[in-house]
């Protein structure tokens, strides 16, 4: 993340285009001071969305609130009210409106409405013949995302009971809890496997 390396990349993505970069998305917890003070001096908009925090990292990125509040992305969109509350306190300058507007989380923002499409073989089903398709991975799973994900699996084995659903937990400790989760779906709808 050296600024340095950053306005290289910001060049180069404009020589390999021809197009200048108009804006940079970085995604939950992506903070690079380097990219963000590159998209400063090359007038690009810097946006953190599905914006997360955890309470460790704020506590780190208190430590140095006073250069990343020169930094500052153009907006930060957070997926939940504690999110909002860290970054604002990290972001936020006394007198200046905030850039921090609550969202919802998009990392199943996709995953529903397509759900009544007809489901066509994926190249996978050569790599792995044992394998059931359609196949729904879902991973990089967080223990706060698990009620959301939850309603998510109840409506794809609803809407396509074929299909093999893949959880995978972010963390190894959730795996006890999502045995449990899918056990349960498994007994209130036989289709769910």
């Amino acid at each position: 993340d050296e600024p340095q390396i950053m306005q290289r990349a910001l060049k180069q993505a404009f020589e390999a285009t021809g197009a200048a970069p108009k804006a940079v998305a970085l995604l939950e917890t992506e903070i690079w001071p380097g990219l963000l003070w590159a998209c400063r001096n090359a007038d690009v908009r810097a946006y953190i969305i599905n914006g997360r925090m955890t309470q460790g990292s704020f506590v780190w990125y208190t430590r140095i609130r006073k250069s990343l509040r020169r930094l500052r992305p153009d907006k930060i969109l957070a997926s939940s009210q504690d999110d909002l509350e860290r970054f604002s306190n990290i972001f936020d300058t006394e007198g200046t409106a905030s850039r921090c507007v609550l969202m919802s989380n998009i990392k199943f923002d996709r995953l529903l409405p397509n759900l009544g499409a007809k489901h066509s073989k994926l190249a996978i089903d050569t790599l792995f013949k044992q394998v059931r398709l359609p196949i729904a991975l879902l991973a990089s799973v967080r223990e706060e995302e698990e009620k959301d994900l939850q309603n998510v699996i109840k409506t794809l084995c609803i809407e396509i009971p074929e299909a093999a659903i893949i959880v995978v937990p972010r963390h190894m400790h959730r795996t006890e809890a999502w045995l449990g989760h899918l056990s349960a779906f498994a007994n209130e709808a036989h289709a769910c496997k």
